[in-house]
């Protein structure tokens, strides 16, 4: 159901060419039913720092008649999602200095260590908690046909 991928999440249904327009129709309100829901549990579990990774989890994107896309924009959530398995250090490649803002401050250095560290697996939490709530979405959309 879900593919975690470079910046995004997304939800796909496929092999549905073949059943009547109302159905398809039904089956599209339960998976942004669901895309609204996961995206609202990412956000609820992603971790807070400064709290930019929240903020970037934008709302689910329709990208196919049934298919929905929940964007990330903050670059770092692979790290946070899965965790850094080898440290390192950045240096400045077209300056003498780093510089970058962190916690209201300016830091200038001349490079930035990267510890190792586990994971936070907040996607998989979120999808954990969305997971059993697709029968609701799936009810909700068909009692919505109905009336």
């Amino acid at each position: 159901m879900s593919d975690v991928e470079n910046k995004y999440i997304s939800l796909t249904i496929t092999g549905l060419d073949t059943i009547p327009k109302d159905a398809v129709k039904v089956v599209e309100r339960a998976l942004l039913l669901t895309a609204q829901s996961l995206q609202s549990q990412m956000v609820k579990e992603a971790p807070i720092d400064q709290g930019y990774l929240r903020e970037s989890i934008q709302l689910p994107k329709k990208t196919g008649q049934l298919e929905y896309t929940i964007e990330i924009e903050a670059n770092y959530w692979r790290p946070v999602q899965f965790g850094i398995l080898k440290e390192y250090d950045i240096f400045p490649v077209n300056k003498k200095a780093l510089a970058f803002e962190y916690k209201g401050g300016w830091i200038i250095c001349k490079k930035v260590h990267i510890p190792t560290r586990k994971g936070n697996p907040f996607i998989d939490r979120a999808v954990d908690k969305t997971i059993p709530r697709i029968n609701e979405f799936i009810q909700t959309a068909i009692d919505g046909a109905i009336q």
